[in-house]
C-alpha cells in the first residue's frame, strides 16, 4: 500500500462533550457528527498537561508530558515522517509552535493571524474561517503540485482566540427568556465560587463556546467537501483531536481562571480518526488512550499498519500548578501538590464530570493509588491499576 497522507486537525479548548457524538445536546454538530460516524472515535481520550508546550512534546516525541526522568528515545515525529519520504506543512495560529525545536523539519510552516477585536460578520472572516480556509489552501497546493505523500498538521488556538464567530450562531440557542448575551469576543475566564450566583456568568460561557462549535463545525463540514472534490481517488487519513479542554464552570471555573484542574473539562478531549485505509469506520474505542499516542498511531498508520495503540490502564495527567490526576476504568484519583493530605477519589464511568469525591469512604484505595503515583508515567500502560 502507498504511505497515505495525512491531516491532521488539533484544536485548542476543544473539550470532550462538546460533540453530538460525545453526547452533546446543547449545538447541532451534523458535519462533525457524520464525521465521527463514518470513522474510528476514541471515547476516553485524555490529553496529559494543562499546558501546550508540554503536550506538544508529548506529542511530538511519543513520551508522557509529565517528567520521566528520562529523555525520549524517539526521533521528533515530523522528522520521522521526513525521513519515510513524507512532505510536512504546518499551518496554525500559535507562534510558540512556528518556533518550536521539534517543528524544524516541518517543510513550510505558515502562521496565520487570527486575532480579533469584534464579532465577523462573515464565518469566513472569523479565527475559525481563517484558519480553515489556510488549511483548504495547502491542501488544494498539494493537489496540483506534490506527488509524495504529505502531512499537514493544522493546529488552530480554537477555543483560546477570540470567540469572533457571527454573534447569530450562539443566539439562535437562546429561547425568548434567557438573558441577552454578552457583546465580546474575550475568551471568558473567571472563577466562579457559587453555582447558583454565578449561573448568568456560566450560561453566558457556555452559549458562547457553543456558538463557537457550531462555526468549528460549518468550516469542518466545508473542507470535507473540498477533501472529496480534490482528493477523489486518495483521500488522507483525517485526524481530529483536542489538545486542552475547556472549564465551563463544574469544578469552579470558566476557561483558565488561573486556578488548578485536573479533571475531566480540562483533559478529556476528542479524538476521531477518519481513514479510508483501515476497517476501523463506525467503531468507537472505548480503551483509555492519551494524547502521546497519537505519535506511535500516525507512524503505525504511514508504514501500512493498523493505527490502534497499546491500550493503557492507566492514564494520568498534571495541571501547571503541580496536581496529579490517575484514571482507570473504575477510578479517578487526584493528588494536590499544594497540601500532602488533599486527596479525592471518584468513581467512573459513573462520577462524568468528577462531582462526589468517595476518598474518605476507600482508604485502601487511596493508598494504593499513592504508590501508583510515584510510577513512571511512561511506563503507566503496563502497570496494574488498585482493586
Amino acid at each position: 500500500m502507498q504511505s497515505p497522507s495525512f491531516v491532521v486537525l488539533m484544536i485548542d479548548g476543544f473539550r470532550g462533550r462538546a460533540l453530538g457524538a460525545y453526547g452533546n445536546t446543547c449545538s447541532p454538530t451534523p458535519a462533525l457528527d457524520r464525521f465521527a460516524s463514518e470513522s474510528l472515535l476514541f471515547d476516553r481520550c485524555l490529553t496529559e498537561s494543562t499546558q501546550l508546550e508540554a503536550i506538544y512534546r508529548s506529542i511530538w516525541t511519543g513520551q508522557h508530558a509529565m517528567p520521566s526522568g528520562m529523555a525520549s528515545q524517539h526521533a521528533p515525529l515530523i522528522e520521522r515522517l521526513s525521513d519515510e519520504g513524507y512532505s510536512c506543512h504546518l499551518v496554525t495560529d500559535e507562534q510558540a509552535l512556528i518556533t518550536n525545536p521539534l517543528a524544524e523539519r516541518f517543510d513550510e510552516k505558515v502562521l496565520i493571524d487570527t486575532g480579533a477585536t469584534e464579532f465577523a460578520v462573515d464565518l469566513a472572516d472569523s479565527s475559525f474561517g481563517k484558519m480553515f480556509a489556510a488549511v483548504a489552501e495547502v491542501a488544494g497546493e498539494w493537489a496540483s503540485e506534490y506527488e509524495q505523500p504529505r502531512c499537514l498538521w493544522a493546529h488552530l488556538r480554537g477555543f483560546h482566540a477570540p470567540w469572533d464567530a457571527p454573534i447569530e450562531l450562539a443566539a439562535t440557542l437562546l429561547e425568548d427568556d434567557d438573558p441577552e448575551l454578552l457583546p465580546s469576543v474575550a475568551v471568558p475566564r473567571q472563577i466562579v465560587t457559587d453555582a447558583d450566583e454565578s449561573a448568568d456568568e456560566i450560561f453566558h460561557a457556555t452559549c458562547r463556546y457553543a456558538g463557537q462549535v457550531i462555526a468549528l463545525d460549518e468550516c469542518f463540514g466545508a473542507l470535507q467537501k473540498l477533501f472529496a472534490n480534490i482528493f477523489p481517488d486518495e483521500p488522507p487519513v483525517v485526524i481530529l483531536a483536542g489538545t486542552r479542554g475547556f472549564p465551563l464552570g463544574e469544578h469552579g471555573a470558566i476557561g483558565d481562571a488561573g486556578v488548578s484542574l485536573p479533571y475531566g473539562e480540562e483533559f478529556h478531549v476528542p479524538l476521531i480518526i477518519h481513514s479510508p485505509y483501515f476497517d476501523r469506520s463506525l467503531q468507537r474505542h472505548w480503551p483509555l488512550v492519551q494524547i502521546s499516542d497519537l505519535y506511535e498511531m500516525i507512524l503505525r498508520a504511514a508504514q501500512g499498519n493498523d493505527p490502534l495503540p497499546v491500550a493503557r490502564k492507566i492514564a494520568r495527567g498534571s495541571t501547571a500548578a503541580g496536581d496529579v490526576f490517575l484514571q482507570d476504568d473504575e477510578w479517578h484519583f487526584v493528588r494536590r501538590a499544594d497540601d500532602t493530605l488533599a486527596r479525592e477519589l471518584y468513581v467512573k464511568p459513573d462520577d462524568l464530570w468528577e462531582a462526589n469525591d468517595v476518598a474518605i469512604r476507600c482508604p485502601e484505595i487511596v493508598e494504593e493509588w499513592l504508590r501508583q503515583c510515584s510510577s513512571d508515567p511512561g511506563q503507566l500502560h503496563r502497570s496494574t491499576p488498585p482493586t
